[in-house]
């Protein structure tokens, strides 16, 4: 009937609750990053999204905080704890 290509996923190679903890340990030297630097080591497609998910799960519960200058523009995370 559809004839649209498409990719199954098979497993959860990533979990949200993983790639939280990654990107909390990518603020342990700085207070600021760049969306796209998380982007830029990611393995495939599904470690993108899960990076994604897990950022608007920082953010919902105020660890991270975002903004964007522009439309289109680089979107900056900034740390919103201290180092405990």
């Amino acid at each position: 009937m559809y004839n649209i290509p498409h990719e199954s996923l098979h497993r959860d190679d990533y979990k949200i609750e993983d790639m939280m903890l990654i990107i909390e340990e990518a603020f342990s030297a700085k207070n600021k990053l760049f969306l796209d630097e998380l982007f830029s080591d990611a393995k495939d497609m599904n470690q993108v999204i899960t990076l994604f998910l897990a950022t608007l799960e920082l953010i919902k519960i105020h660890r991270i905080s975002v903004q964007q200058e522009t439309i289109f523009g680089t979107i900056t995370l900034r740390k919103e704890w201290t180092n405990e």
